[in-house]
């Protein structure tokens, strides 16, 4: 769905994205909509009315969230206090949204411990969609950066941006199943062994295929964990993919599986996605989640209101469908 947020408040009216309004925190999508989660709560808390509106209601509809609508456009039934001046409202829930400090927590346990593993056996390539900026700020307060270098120290080999591309490589873009994508990885495979390894089998599926349509096979290992680690792809079972995509149930378990499955002919390329098989989105979703809340209450909105994400209140309802997947 594309949507022309001028709809929404005439300050954005520069403003066009390709995906749905309703954004799943942590799944590393484009920053701009993260300014369009701050309109949108902004208009759902202090003037909800303009959900009503036609030109809003026409663009904001979808058969999948059939309440979406009536839940940002009831009224609160608690006072929200004065009204705040938008943009400040807007910058500091977009702040809370983007903090970094949460992230140092949300890699899996074992994640960086199997990317080490990984890394030294071979080249990695960590590839993750959204913002490319934010994207690679996540893999820094992660822990992916003082990795690399600590990689490179056990290789006694200089800290260097070329070094520390060769130990491993972030490869953050808007669209992993873009053309440019796989001719970078295919470019990148240089004769050897490539391992595709992400949780979303779809994504499996496009970046097997893309690659071999440049000649180039690749070993597909699924990692089942997170909020999409068992979803169905191309009309197959998950107990039918479970086999064809080598399926592991942790980040933990990839140094085992991917030494069985390599052929040991030169060192592989493994090409591993970020968000659920090294990040725990579902935990940096409730720790953004957290970060909101306490932003709701600055403005001096009641703490029972805005208390929790996953209770009974309207706003509640809201915000769960603001960050909507």
């Amino acid at each position: 769905m594309t949507l022309a947020t001028e709809t929404l408040h005439p300050q954005t009216e520069d403003m066009l994205f390709d995906q749905k309004l309703m954004i799943a925190l942590g799944m590393g999508v484009d920053c701009r909509n993260k300014t369009v989660s701050g309109h949108v709560l902004y208009d759902t808390i202090y003037q909800p009315e303009i959900f009503n509106e036609p030109h809003v209601a026409d663009r904001l509809s979808d058969p999948r969230y059939p309440d979406r609508l009536y839940t940002l456009a009831a009224p609160l039934s608690t006072d929200t206090g004065p009204k705040p001046e938008r943009e400040a409202f807007v910058r500091d829930i977009r702040t809370a949204i983007t903090d970094h400090d949460y992230m140092r927590s949300i890699a899996y346990p074992d994640a960086l411990h199997a990317l080490s593993d990984l890394a030294i056996r071979g080249q990695v390539i960590v590839w993750t969609e959204g913002d490319p900026i934010e994207q690679l700020r996540k893999m820094h307060y992660t822990g992916i950066s003082d990795l690399r270098r600590s990689i490179l120290m056990t290789r006694d080999h200089a800290v260097t941006p070329a070094n520390l591309t060769r130990a491993i490589t972030p490869l953050a873009v808007t669209d992993k199943k873009s053309a440019a994508v796989f001719d970078y990885l295919a470019a990148a495979q240089d004769g050897r062994q490539v391992f595709v390894i992400d949780d979303r089998a779809a994504n499996i599926a496009a970046a097997t295929a893309g690659l071999q349509e440049r000649g180039v096979e690749s070993t597909p290992i699924w990692v089942q964990q997170g909020r999409h680690g068992r979803l169905p792809a191309n009309g197959y079972t998950e107990a039918e993919l479970r086999a064809t995509y080598n399926a592991v149930t942790s980040v933990a378990d990839l140094p085992a599986r991917t030494a069985e499955l390599s052929n040991d002919k030169q060192m592989p390329l493994f090409v591993c996605d970020l968000d659920d098989v090294v990040v725990d989105s579902s935990l940096q979703q409730a720790l953004q989640a957290n970060s909101v809340r306490a932003a709701l209450q600055r403005y001096g909105l009641d703490p029972e209101v805005v208390r929790a994400f996953n209770g009974d209140t309207i706003i509640d309802r809201r915000l769960k469908l603001t960050f909507e997947d």
